[in-house]
């Protein structure tokens, strides 16, 4: 008999019988802790079979964060991190542990997806785990006897958004990687535009703004950014000091090309809740450069 039910709580009391109706034992005040956000249809039961991040258009996973208190992400990470990683989950600062988290497990999502299209059957998300290189790159390494192909991994995290992106080398737009970032949509300073875009992407910008399609400033600008930070993780390198090196040459709501060092990098691009852009590269063809 349930006596009490809050967002956190819920108390009992229990009456326990043997199978001739005996009483066995009585309980009072039985008391369970609430979990917030385990969704049985996705956190609970199962996880060999079932993703948190959800399958997106365009190859990549999105997840959403809803574990908001410290109880129900402790559960979360325990049923989705190895024994080393919860180890470097421990040793993080904790301001960024939630979005470290939401990271680690898109990327184990987009993996295990990109297996079961393939017919592959149980994956947990034990047995994959996210290291990175010496460069910084995130690759997925089979733990607990899994085996797994090469595979191009990327993945980006801000706020309670997590995205990720996984591809073979052999259909990689580029021979460096994928890339893939997500940003939030604000408004930013005249310094900040200038220190994140050359003379001209400012141009490029100042000419979308004035097409006249009702798009803000704003809005533009996050798509360039993103598109930027999704070819620099293509690279593999980051941009190491020089965002300008990275430019933005064609821009479409939902394409751009980032050219650097006389590489090109074909970026698809889209909005999210709709406070966020999430750029990723692609194997596309090249948009058609911008004549605003």
């Amino acid at each position: 008999v349930i006596t009490s039910l809050t967002e956190d709580t819920l108390l009992a009391d229990v009456r326990l019988t043997l199978p001739d109706g005996t009483v066995w034992a009585e309980l009072s005040g039985w008391r369970d802790r609430r979990f917030s956000g385990l969704d049985a249809r996705r956190s609970g039961g199962y996880p060999e079979h079932r993703a948190l991040a959800e399958a997106q258009p365009g190859g990549w996973c999105l997840l959403r964060d809803a574990w908001p208190d410290l109880a129900s992400r402790d559960l979360l990470m325990r049923m989705q991190l190895g024994r080393a990683e919860r180890e470097e989950y421990g040793a993080r600062p904790p301001r960024g542990r939630r979005q470290w988290l939401l990271g680690r497990i898109a990327a184990k999502d987009a993996v295990r997806r990109w297996l079961w299209e393939r017919g592959e059957g149980a994956v947990f998300p034990a047995e994959i785990e996210i290291v990175n290189e010496e460069s910084g790159r995130p690759r997925a390494v089979g733990v607990h006897g899994r085996s797994l192909p090469a595979l191009d991994l990327s993945l980006a995290h801000r706020g309670d958004l997590a995205v990720a992106l996984v591809r073979p080398p052999e259909h990689s737009a580029y021979s460096n990687g994928v890339g893939i970032d997500v940003e939030e949509i604000a408004d930013r300073t005249p310094q900040t535009h200038r220190v994140a875009l050359g003379p001209r992407e400012l141009a490029l910008l100042g000419r979308l703004v004035a097409a006249g399609s009702g798009e803000s400033e704003a809005l533009w600008f996050t798509r360039l950014w993103a598109a930027k930070e999704a070819a620099a993780k293509a690279e593999g390198t980051g941009f190491g000091g020089r965002p300008h090196a990275f430019e933005v040459t064609a821009a479409a709501p939902d394409a751009l090309t980032v050219t650097v060092d006389g590489r090109r990098h074909h970026v698809r691009c889209t909005l999210v809740d709709p406070t966020h852009v999430v750029a990723w590269t692609t194997p596309a063809t090249t948009p058609k450069e911008s004549t605003q």
